[in-house]
């Protein structure tokens, strides 16, 4: 017998460029965005997880995966929001991870109608100024490898912030989980960046207009900025719950998959 949700995979022709994405399952939509250390395989202990449930959505944003960058000026919700119309999408659960939140806080403030429901993991928030010093060396120790070439360095700096978190050695994780990472990781920092349209107002002022029901999640060991994005979110979002899972940092997902998974999947599949 065929299999009547087959694992779909594809290219969309959008602003000027080609977005990678695949599908799998049926139902309600739910699409996944992936982090800015990672790219759409982070989700691979959800995608055949979550289409028991839903009809599930991961693509790679531009710049990583098998996504490139465009040559003119972009916006990563205006991407999404593309992607959606060329798969005849027009309603969906969003699930982002740190960069992969920031699209969908954007994205459910610029397109409201299409969003059904958030979680945001670890999530970034546009507008919101970065004061934990730790996370603002990084950021700018990481650049510096970047620019001289330096990739495997680069990748080390930023498993040991984001996937150990700052209470632990980078020793502390395991080295498949590592080195998934950084497979994913240090093809990206090749890629130069394109010219990023930001939404204006920022996200941090208007958090206030997203209606829909909300999980934040944050894990325990992640990084003290992250964690104040989390009371943020939590706070300012309309009837949003906040989850902090145990012994984890900035890749719940990733780092214990089926405790995860559950705490997902008992939030959306009640909406």
């Amino acid at each position: 017998m065929a299999d009547k949700n087959p694992h779909q995979i594809g290219f969309a022709e959008v602003g000027g460029g080609r977005i990678y994405y695949e599908i799998l399952g049926k139902g309600h939509p739910l699409v996944l965005i992936h982090s800015g250390i990672t790219d759409s395989r982070m989700w691979d202990e959800q995608f055949p997880a979550f289409a028991e449930h839903f009809q599930v959505v991961r693509y790679d944003v531009r710049g990583f995966g098998k996504t490139r960058m465009p040559e003119n000026e972009f916006a990563y919700y205006s991407d999404l929001y593309d992607l959606l119309h060329e798969l005849g999408i027009r309603q969906t659960h969003l699930l982002g991870c740190s960069m992969g939140g920031f699209i969908a806080i954007n994205f459910a403030l610029e397109y409201p109608e299409m969003v059904s429901g958030l979680v945001l993991v670890g999530s970034g928030l546009g507008g919101h100024e970065m004061k934990d010093k730790t996370v603002i060396d990084q950021w700018k120790k990481t650049d510096e490898l970047i620019e001289q070439k330096e990739y495997s360095r680069a990748a080390d700096l930023e498993i040991d912030l984001w996937v150990a978190g700052p209470q632990r050695s980078l020793h502390e994780i395991g080295k498949p989980l590592r080195n998934q990472i950084r497979e994913m990781l240090i093809p990206s920092y090749s890629i130069p960046f394109g010219e990023l349209k930001e939404l204006d107002p920022a996200a941090l002022d208007r958090l206030d207009e997203i209606k829909v029901p909300t999980l934040v999640i944050v894990g325990e060991l992640d990084a003290l900025g992250m964690l104040d994005i989390a009371d943020v979110l939590s706070n300012k979002i309309q009837g949003a719950k906040k989850l902090v899972m145990p012994g984890v940092a900035h890749l719940p997902n990733m780092e214990a998959p089926k405790e995860f998974n559950k705490t997902v999947l008992d939030f959306l599949t009640t909406l």
